[in-house]
This record gives structure tokens, sequence and C-alpha cells, in this order.
């Protein structure tokens, strides 16, 4: 069984998931595994750093920032 990693900039947009699902959807099975795409982690350590300094409006502005690239790239990928 092949378990396939994928996380980072290999996910770090749209055409970047569509590459790896073209990689992934070739009738073989196998186990897939994502992690957070790029840039994610660094922004919920900065998101964890508001909050330990009690700084809740920072941590909904990194969160905000967050959300809108998510959608963004749901958007992009559901666009046809």
């Amino acid at each position: 069984m092949k378990v396939l990693k994928f996380g980072g900039t290999s996910v770090g947009s749209a055409q970047r998931i569509k590459d790896v699902a073209k990689l992934i959807c070739d009738g073989t099975q196998k186990v897939v595994v994502l992690s957070a795409m790029s840039g994610t982690t660094n922004s919920l350590v900065e998101i964890s750093d508001y909050l330990y300094k009690k700084n809740p409006d920072g941590a909904n502005d990194i969160t905000n920032k967050l959300l809108l690239k998510y959608l963004d790239v749901i958007n992009d990928l559901y666009s046809n």
C-alpha cells in the first residue's frame, strides 16, 4: 500500500491542489494524507501568540485573513 503525504506549497493554491489530484487519481489504491496549506501553520502560530498576549483583535485579524485565503482557493477550485 502506498502512502502519499502532501502539504505546504504542494497544496498552497487551487492549481497545486488540482495537480495533486491528477497524481493521486490514477486508479490505484493508496492512502493520501493532506496537511496544512502553505502559510497555514505560521498563521496558526501567530494566532496563538496573539491569544497568549491577550490580543483577541489581532488573533481575529489573522483568522479572518486565513479564512479569506481558504475561501479564495475554494472559489478557484469550484469555478468550473
